[in-house]
């Protein structure tokens, strides 16, 4: 977001994000703005309707009516339009906006505080158990360390299958049911991710991820099956070689962006890729050390995401109770 001398709108008003994976949010506007071509702005007339209240309710909905089936999603305005809201009197959504107001910038300030102090508390114990892990991976992965025969393997042959994620289907979830189990993972560096679900996989093998573009080598081990999403890389290695052992080693290679502007790492780069080996029983064993070190590192690591996920959640269970009070009204005048 930036600033600019002049501007296009002056008053209250409603935004939401048109496109891109902001796709539906909403916003209340009040004062001097300008807008982008991916914002969409709505103006209420109606003195019956209380813009902040229109505000949170499209928050609650908007959502729903993202379109997430074309390459890009998007919130058009014809969806806007066809939202349906239930409307209490005027003085109700006042009181509705006000309260949520309170709950927003209490949830704020806690998220705020909670991340500033945490981070001040654990960032210098993430940094030391960072390095602690880093520094036994080096050494546990340094042939010079080794007193057995290690031999050098490209990732190429190690691999029993390499591929590449595709475009994600038409036909998906954003629920996981009986239908639609397999996660399609996306090309992020987080563990996890789970944004929707497809009927099918292409991966069901324990296998091991790299981000081949934007977040280039970030690698996971995954045990479970799964359809992987565009530029990611999925590593099934053979029988005689330990997952574990080579999730740590692969961790330790620095993969170099190469191609285009925005840099990717492609299949054939992947393969030529190489790293030394031992024998199965010293890869289990460095593995057997690596892993609890890895374990103690990330738990630490996901605890401040974590707790502000549950001030997120707070709010929301407050925002869906007045909500659903303001239906539960309606219909009970209706009865």
């Amino acid at each position: 977001m930036g600033r600019i001398k002049t501007y296009d709108f002056d008053g209250e008003y409603v935004t939401w994000t048109t496109r891109w994976s902001y796709a539906g949010s909403i916003y209340y506007r009040n004062g001097k703005f300008s807008a982008s071509s991916n914002c969409g702005i709505l103006k209420v007339l109606n003195k019956e309707i209380n813009p902040k209240f229109l505000a949170y309710a499209l928050k609650k909905e908007a959502k729903k009516f993202v379109n997430t089936t074309s390459a890009i999603p998007i919130l058009r305005t014809q969806k806007v339009v066809e939202i349906p809201i239930d409307f209490p009197p005027l003085q109700i959504q006042e009181k509705i906006a006000t309260i949520l107001d309170t709950f927003t910038e209490l949830s704020a300030e806690l998220s705020a505080e909670l991340s500033a102090e945490l981070s001040a508390e654990l960032s210098a114990e993430l940094r030391e158990r960072k390095k602690q892990y880093a520094f036994y991976r080096d050494y546990l992965l340094n042939l010079k360390n080794w007193k057995e025969e290690n031999k050098y393997y490209k990732l190429g042959e190690i691999a029993q299958k390499v591929l590449v994620g595709g475009e994600k289907p038409a036909d998906f979830s954003k629920e996981k049911n009986e239908v639609y189990k397999y996660p399609i993972l996306s090309n992020n560096s987080k563990a996890e991710e789970f944004l929707v679900y497809s009927k099918t996989f292409r991966v069901e093998e324990k296998s091991i991820t790299v981000s081949a573009r934007g977040t280039i080598g970030a690698v996971f081990y995954r045990d479970f099956a799964y359809l992987p999403a565009v530029s990611l890389i999925c590593f099934v290695p053979k029988e005689e070689f330990d997952i574990r052992f080579l999730f740590h080693a692969l961790r330790a290679i620095k993969f170099k962006k190469q191609g285009s502007a925005t840099g990717q790492l492609t299949v054939a780069q992947f393969k030529e890729y190489g790293i030394h080996v031992p024998s199965l029983k010293k890869q289990k064993e460095i593995a057997a050390i690596l892993d609890p070190l890895y374990s103690f590192f990330t738990d630490l690591n996901e605890g401040i995401p974590a707790e502000i996920e549950l001030r997120k959640k707070q709010l929301d269970y407050y925002q869906n109770f007045l909500f659903n009070w303001v239906q539960n009204q309606k219909a009970a005048s209706i009865l």
